[in-house]
């Protein structure tokens, strides 16, 4: 790990203090040096220095005795964890380099436990990382969860208890700046931030959520919580000049359904961003509709489109008559409510619906009408999301 940032910090050091500076190993070779013609060559006060663990000054008169190319100065133990991993030396005269000595071997120290940290987290990332790509291959019916549970108790989770799976898809992250998305994770920590909530980022575009629900699988108020705290995730987000789409998938009673639970957030996420409208978060159980739909071949979606819609989309009040429509869903055979929630008289809304039934010829008062006419709706919506009705 020294040797990684030893000859930038020799360099940087000896700038700072005007001495020449060099690094060395555990064994006292040098890895670092403002002087490139001392790297690979042994410094023979190290040696002591990292037995001894005591810093050792070197007169001009012992300098003349030692190897060729040892110069007066001050030699000090570089530590890390409480193990001596090589020494720093400056090289000068040793009354004027001591005062530097323990300023610097501090600052190597500190530098080193930074690197330390910065390399602990990076590999714990990159082990969330896989933890999660594994829960996405997960097939209960081909491998056996007890391998999910102990790779996520070997990071400090158990995946036992039921959790809500949440994926936060960053549209258009070519267009965000890249410290904006790195820090949409750390963001996402904060808003999850139970001990055994589990987020990480995959790729530039995705973060994902293992939220904690406890024990609680079959209460509604936890799926609520966890999609209020994604709403004021997606709103902090945006605020952050990242726009967002928010998945919530099924909820996993077990690990077993870890990778159902994956799926489908990531089915929610693409079927919300392809929505219109203000919500940036979805759960699953709310497209199912518009998730069946998705499956179905282009073509023989645009050609259940074409029969069923007619001239509908055509018309210059389309977007009129479809809310109006998808109002009488809401609230099939109750007129009066409906024209209350739409803010118009009754008689507007029949004739709005009678218009809707010559254009597509379908009869709006019977179940089966009004269940092709929403599918080919919804179709279009979810198909062909760059088309307007």
């Amino acid at each position: 790990m020294l040797r990684s940032c030893a000859q930038e910090l020799a360099e940087s050091t000896s700038e700072i203090v005007g001495y020449s500076v060099l690094l060395t190993d555990e064994n006292g070779i040098v890895i670092g040096s403002s002087d490139p013609s001392r790297l690979g060559s042994l410094h023979t006060p190290s040696v002591g220095v990292i037995r001894t663990r005591k810093p050792e000054t070197t007169t001009p008169e012992e300098a003349t005795r030692l190897p060729e190319g040892v110069r007066p100065g001050i030699t000090l133990p570089i530590s890390l964890a409480g193990r001596v991993v090589g020494s720093i030396a400056i090289a000068g005269p040793p009354e004027e380099v001591s005062r530097y000595g323990r300023l610097v071997q501090k600052q190597a120290e500190l530098l080193l436990r930074e690197n330390a940290l910065l390399r602990s987290s990076m590999l714990r990332e990159q082990a969330l990382q896989e933890l999660i790509l594994e829960i996405a291959a997960f097939d209960p019916l081909k491998a056996d969860e007890t391998v999910l549970v102990m790779r996520g108790r070997e990071l400090g989770y158990d995946l036992r208890p039921p959790r809500a799976v949440l994926v936060v898809e960053i549209l258009h992250p070519e267009e965000g700046p890249l410290n904006r998305r790195l820090e949409a994770q750390a963001l996402t920590r904060r808003f999850f931030s139970h001990p055994q909530d589990i987020v990480s980022r995959i790729g530039d575009e995705k973060i994902v959520v293992l939220a904690f629900l406890g024990l609680a699988v079959r209460e509604i108020q936890p799926l609520e919580e966890v999609r209020n705290t994604a709403r004021l995730l997606a709103l902090s987000l945006e605020e952050h000049g990242l726009s967002v789409r928010i998945g919530i998938g099924e909820i996993a009673p077990s690990a077993a359904f870890l990778g159902e639970a994956f799926r489908s957030a990531g089915e929610a996420a693409r079927l919300s961003a392809k929505k219109s409208g203000e919500e940036r978060v979805s759960f699953i159980g709310d497209l199912r509709l518009e998730s069946l739909l998705s499956y179905i071949p282009k073509d023989r979606a645009a050609a259940f489109c074409e029969t069923v819609l007619k001239d509908l989309p055509g018309v210059s009040d389309a977007e009129e008559l479809t809310q109006t429509f998808l109002a009488w869903c809401d609230r099939p055979f109750e007129p009066a409510r409906v024209a209350q929630a739409l803010s118009i008289h009754r008689n507007t809304l029949s004739y709005r619906l009678q218009k809707i039934e010559r254009l597509t010829g379908l009869n709006l008062r019977e179940v089966r009408g009004i269940l092709m006419l929403r599918s080919a709706l919804e179709l279009r919506k979810t198909v062909f999301p760059e088309r307007k009705t």
